[in-house]
C-alpha cells in the first residue's frame, strides 16, 4: 500500500523531488485533457469540432485542478480522478487510437497512486466525499463531451458508493485507533505532569475532547466546521512533544480536518514548522515567579500602593475552595459577574477562558474581596497549573467596587500560593501583545496585531489589560497559533472566533 506523508497533500513541495512528482501529475492531467479534446469526434460519432466554449471552460477548469494538484488539495485529486475516469471509460468504449487511451490511463494511474491513499490500514475520512466528487466530475465531463451513452453509466457506482462510504465514515468513531479517548484521571495526571502554560488548565472542559496519541501524549481539542482546534501544546515530555505534534496533524489529515494549535510555546516553533504548520503570534502570557514574589520592590510600587488603598478602604480578602462555595455565596457572586459582563459584550467567552456557570477545575480556589458591610466588591478564581503552580481564571469586579479591590484579590492569591510552596503563577495571556519582538510571522500580521492591541476587540481592551498585569512585574512569554497556510487559514481563524464567542457545548 502506498503511503504519502500528509504534509505533501496540503502544502507546496518542499523538495525538488516533491515538486517533480506533483508537476508531473499536473502535466499528466493537462495531457489527458488535450487527448480528450482530440478524441472527441471518435468518442461521439457524428459530432463535429469541439465547441470553443467547451474548450475555454474546460481548459480553465483543468488549469484550476492542476493548480490544486500542485498545492496538494485532496478534493482536486479526487475531482481529477473523476475527470480521467470519464475520459478513460469513454475512450475504452469507443474506437479511439490506443495511444490516446494509454496516455489517459497512465495519467489516471499516477494521480490515483498519489491521491489520498489508505494509510496504516485505516480509511481516510475524506474518501467517501472524494469518491462522490469523482463520480460527479466524471458524469459532468461525460455530459459535456456528449459521450453520456458511453461514459454515463460508469461513474454511477462511484457516486453511489461515495455517498454510502461518506455516511459510514461520518458514523465511524472519531477517535479511531489514533484518537483514543482518555479517562478524566489520565487527563488530570497528564495535566499535572506536563501542563506548563495557562491554556493547559482548560483541557478538561466539557466543550473539548481529550485523546491519547500513539506515542502516549495527550491532546485536547474541539472540532468546528472541519477545523480541529487543539488547546495548547500536546501534554507530553519536552522530548516527546515534536513527535506528538506530527501524530496529531497526521490524524487530522486522515479525517479531513484542518489542524490548529492554539497558544503554543515558542520553544516548539521548529517542531510545528517540521509538521507543515505556519505560525502566527497570538500574544504574550504574564508569568510570576512565586519563589521571589514580594511587594517590597520598586517595580511593584503601583501594586503595593493599590493594595494599601484597599486596606484603608476596609476591604478584606478570603480564600476558599471553589467546590465548597455555598449556594448563598454563589448568589452573592452572580450579580457581580453580571454587572461586570454588562460593561463588555454582555456574554462570557469560552474555550480558553472559564465561565461563571462552569467549574473548570474541581480543585480551583475562590478569592472574594468584601467591604466593611460584607458586600462583595470583587472575586477571582484560580486553577491548578501543573504540579507546582496556579493560573488565573475568572476575574469579576463590581462597577462600584472600592479602590484596589482587584489588586488585593489577585495579590492575596499569589501570597497564599507562595505560602503553600508553589513556584509559579500565570496571570493569563494578553492577545496581540508583542513586547519581545520575536513574532514568527510577517509584516501584515504584525500590523493587524498593532491595530487590535491598540483598539481591543469585543469590549476587551488589550493595552489596558497588559498595563494592569504589568503592576505584578511578571515575565512575558510569547504564545503562538500554529495552523496550515493558504486559504484554509481564514477558516481556522473563523473557527477560533466562533468557539470563543459562541456558547459552550459538550464535546461529542
Amino acid at each position: 500500500m502506498v503511503s504519502v506523508d500528509p504534509r505533501l497533500r496540503r502544502r507546496l513541495p518542499q523538495t525538488a523531488t516533491g515538486a517533480g512528482v506533483r508537476g508531473g501529475a499536473a502535466l499528466a492531467l493537462i495531457g489527458a485533457w488535450v487527448s480528450i479534446l482530440a478524441a472527441r469526434p471518435h468518442l461521439v460519432p457524428g459530432h463535429g469540432p469541439t465547441p470553443p466554449g467547451l474548450v475555454v471552460a474546460g481548459t480553465a477548469a483543468i488549469a484550476a485542478l492542476a493548480l490544486g494538484i500542485c498545492l496538494g488539495r485532496p478534493l482536486a485529486w479526487w475531482t481529477t480522478a473523476g475527470v480521467l475516469l470519464a475520459g478513460i471509460s469513454a475512450a475504452a468504449l469507443a474506437p479511439v487510437h490506443p495511444w490516446r487511451a494509454a496516455w489517459m490511463l497512465a495519467g489516471a494511474a499516477v494521480l490515483l497512486v498519489l491521491a489520498y491513499p489508505v494509510r496504516r490500514g485505516a480509511v481516510p475520512a475524506g474518501a467517501g466525499r472524494g469518491l462522490a466528487v469523482a463520480g460527479v466530475a466524471a458524469e459532468t465531463l461525460a455530459l459535456a463531451l456528449g459521450a453520456h451513452a458511453h461514459a454515463g453509466p460508469v461513474p454511477v457506482p462511484f457516486m453511489l458508493g461515495g455517498f454510502a462510504a461518506g455516511a459510514v465514515v461520518a458514523r465511524y468513531p472519531r477517535g479511531g485507533r489514533l484518537l483514543r479517548s482518555v479517562t478524566p484521571g489520565d487527563l488530570e495526571r497528564a495535566r499535572s505532569a506536563h501542563g506548563r502554560t495557562h491554556i493547559s488548565c482548560f483541557v478538561a472542559t466539557t466543550d473539548k475532547r481529550a485523546v491519547e496519541l500513539p506515542g502516549g501524549a495527550i491532546s485536547a481539542f474541539r472540532t468546528l466546521g472541519g477545523v480541529a482546534l487543539c488547546v495548547g501544546d500536546p501534554l507530553a515530555s519536552r522530548e516527546a512533544q515534536p513527535a506528538a505534534i506530527q501524530e496529531f496533524t497526521a490524524a487530522c489529515s486522515r479525517r479531513g480536518w484542518e489542524p490548529c494549535f492554539y497558544q503554543t510555546a515558542p520553544g516548539l516553533r521548529d517542531a510545528y514548522r517540521a509538521a507543515g504548520m505556519r505560525l502566527l503570534k497570538f500574544g504574550e502570557e504574564a508569568v510570576v515567579d512565586l519563589t521571589t514574589f514580594t511587594l517590597a520592590v520598586p517595580e511593584r510600587g503601583n501594586l503595593r500602593r493599590e493594595v494599601c488603598r484597599a486596606g484603608r478602604a476596609g476591604l478584606t480578602a478570603t480564600i476558599a475552595p471553589w467546590a465548597t462555595a455555598e449556594p448563598l455565596l454563589r448568589g452573592e457572586l452572580e450579580p457581580v459577574s453580571r454587572a461586570w459582563l454588562q460593561r463588555r459584550s454582555n456574554r462570557e467567552m469560552g474555550f480558553s477562558l472559564g465561565r461563571f456557570q462552569e467549574t473548570v477545575d474541581p480543585g480551583a480556589w475562590l478569592v472574594v474581596v468584601r467591604g466593611p458591610g460584607g458586600v462583595v466588591h470583587a472575586f477571582s478564581s484560580w486553577l491548578r497549573l501543573g504540579h507546582d503552580g496556579i493560573a488565573l481564571d475568572l476575574v469579576r469586579r463590581h462597577p462600584r467596587a472600592g479602590p484596589g479591590a482587584v489588586d488585593l484579590c489577585l495579590t492575596e492569591a499569589l501570597l497564599e500560593a507562595q505560602r503553600r510552596g508553589m513556584r509559579v503563577a500565570s496571570l493569563g495571556s494578553v492577545p496581540c501583545r508583542d513586547s519581545a519582538g520575536d513574532a514568527p510571522d510577517g509584516r501584515l500580521a504584525r500590523a493587524v496585531r498593532r491595530v487590535l492591541y491598540g483598539h481591543g476587540l469585543g469590549g476587551y481592551q488589550y493595552r489596558s489589560l497588559a498595563r494592569f498585569k504589568n503592576k505584578f512585574a511578571p515575565r512575558w512569554e510569547s504564545r503562538d497559533i500554529a495552523l496550515r497556510g493558504g486559504p484554509s487559514s481564514l477558516r481556522v481563524l473563523g473557527a477560533l472566533l466562533a468557539v470563543h464567542a459562541g456558547r459552550s457545548r459538550r464535546a461529542g
